[in-house]
Formats: structure tokens, C-alpha cells, sequence
């Protein structure tokens, strides 16, 4: 009898902790200027968690659409339910593009000039997704709609090391900043890394602070904390990228240790491994 109760309370351990990793819910978004490598860093974060059989949901509030032209294959089943994605999730249902068992990408077809994401109920879709996936990841612009920032655990900027646009990415984040949103959860993704004079200590000091462009003025944006990432820059790993990309087969396995590395701390930031550890409880609670 005392052997079936042990068993039993392991039983019980093991379903309460089952519980605990399919309940863990968390939404993260990237966002960074026009051709920072947004939606690259997106992806790569994405099957690394997959590999590690997180469930993992991309959804696309960018106005120009990457994911579907990354993902749709040329299908027209995908394509169609790339047409009613948005549509089906503001009605609660989970729809989306499948890539593999663990991750779903939600996006739709790209509608030209015009721009329907302000008319989507945004709260029906971020509650459909968060709730059919362990991990949400937003591929971002600075024109997707506010609540996604507001909703977001966390908010990651990315930037490479041209600084003509750092005045266009500071320049964002005090307009969040004006809007209420915590700047707590912003961290800083340094993207196409090669050494150079521009540090990466210089360079989040840089994202730091808005300056306007007569240098009259200056605001803090982001403490002396934040957290920053490094991706380095590697020409076989970006002609690996658009190999993948024009084969409909992105595989980052044979991509350059470093970067490997590097998007393992990412994707550990983004969704640690302890998030889906057992809790240790004793056998009363």
C-alpha cells in the first residue's frame, strides 16, 4: 500500500508539473529599422525553439508580410488559410501555416498599400495564439499596433551596426516611451556584428538616448542595464540564408558555430530552459 501511494504521489507530481509547462504563456516581440534583420533573427529564434520541442507560434504584425512569403511554399492550401488567419483567430479559432510539429506561423496576404492590422481585433487574436502556444514571438515594425507592444513580456530591438538609422530606432523608442509602455522590457539584439570602432557598449549607449537632430535636447530611453545580444556577421551564414530561403527550407543546423551560440543565448532569453523544468515539490504541497 505505502509502494501504490508513492506511486501515486509521483503520478500526481508529474501531472501537476505537465500542467505547469503546457500553462506557461509567454509573448515576446522583435522589432528593429528596415533591413536590421528582424525578421532573419525571428526566424532563427524560432527553430532553435522548435528543435528543443517548444511550441512555438510566430505571428506577423509586420505591414509588409515576410513570413508569408517565407512560408506560404507556393500552395495554394497555405495560401488560403494565410487569407483567413486573421479573420479565423479574432473568432478564437487556431488557425495557421504549419512548419513543423512545434512551429506555427500566423500571418496573411500581403494587401498592398493598404494596411487592415488597426481594424483586427487585436485582443481576441494575441489571446488565441497565447493560448495555443508556450511561446509567442511578434515579427514587429514601428507601425504595428500599439497593444502588441503594451501586451508583449518583452520587447527586443534589433540593430546592426549601421548608424544612420539609430536616430530612426531612438526616435521609436521614446515614442513608446511617450505612450506608457514599460521600457523595463526592452532589450537590445546587435545584429550583423563584426568588430569595428563601434563597440557594442557604444552602440547601446547610443540606443539609449534620444537626441534630436539639432542636439538640443537629450532623453534617457533605457537604463544602464538593459540586456544586449550579439549575432555576428558571417558571409557563409547569410548565403545559407538565401539558399534556405529559395529552396523553401530554412535549416540553420550547418550555420557557423558562433552563430549558433549566439542564438542559443537568445533563444534562452527569450524562453528558458527552466520555464519548462519541473517545480520540486514535496509530496504534501
Amino acid at each position: 500500500q505505502s509502494e501504490l501511494l508513492n506511486r501515486e504521489s509521483v503520478a500526481n507530481i508529474q501531472r501537476e508539473s505537465q500542467e505547469q509547462i503546457v500553462n506557461h504563456k509567454k509573448m515576446v516581440l522583435f522589432v528593429g529599422t528596415n533591413k536590421s534583420g528582424v525578421t532573419f533573427t525571428v526566424n532563427a529564434i524560432a527553430h532553435n525553439l522548435a528543435e528543443r520541442k517548444i511550441n512555438c507560434g510566430v505571428l506577423d504584425m509586420t505591414k509588409d508580410r515576410s513570413m508569408y512569403y517565407i512560408y506560404n511554399q507556393d500552395d495554394k492550401e497555405l495560401r488560403n488559410i494565410a487569407a483567413e488567419c486573421m479573420k479565423n483567430l479574432s473568432e478564437n479559432i487556431d488557425s495557421f501555416i504549419p512548419v513543423n510539429k512545434f512551429f506555427k506561423v500566423y500571418t496573411s496576404v500581403p494587401n498592398g498599400a493598404s494596411d487592415s492590422r488597426k481594424a483586427y481585433k487585436n485582443r481576441a487574436i494575441i489571446d488565441t495564439v497565447k493560448d495555443n502556444n508556450n511561446i509567442v514571438i511578434i515579427d514587429a515594425d514601428f507601425s504595428t499596433p500599439l497593444e502588441y507592444y503594451e501586451k508583449a513580456d518583452e520587447i527586443y530591438l534589433v540593430q546592426d551596426l549601421d548608424i544612420m538609422k539609430m536616430q530612426e530606432a531612438t526616435m521609436f523608442l521614446r515614442e513608446l516611451k511617450s505612450r506608457s509602455v514599460n521600457m523595463d522590457k526592452i532589450k537590445i539584439v546587435i545584429n550583423k556584428y563584426v568588430k569595428t570602432v563601434l563597440t557594442p557598449k557604444r552602440l547601446v549607449q547610443g540606443l539609449s538616448y534620444y537626441s534630436d537632430p539639432q542636439m538640443s535636447f537629450t532623453d534617457e530611453l533605457l537604463n544602464g542595464k538593459v540586456s544586449y545580444f550579439i549575432i555576428p556577421f558571417d558571409m557563409l551564414n547569410y548565403a545559407r540564408y538565401i539558399d534556405g530561403l529559395c529552396n523553401n527550407n530554412l535549416n540553420y543546423k550547418k550555420y557557423t558555430p558562433e552563430f549558433l551560440n549566439a542564438i542559443n543565448e537568445l533563444s534562452e532569453s527569450v524562453y528558458k530552459k527552466a520555464d519548462l523544468s519541473p517545480r520540486r515539490r514535496g509530496i504534501f504541497g
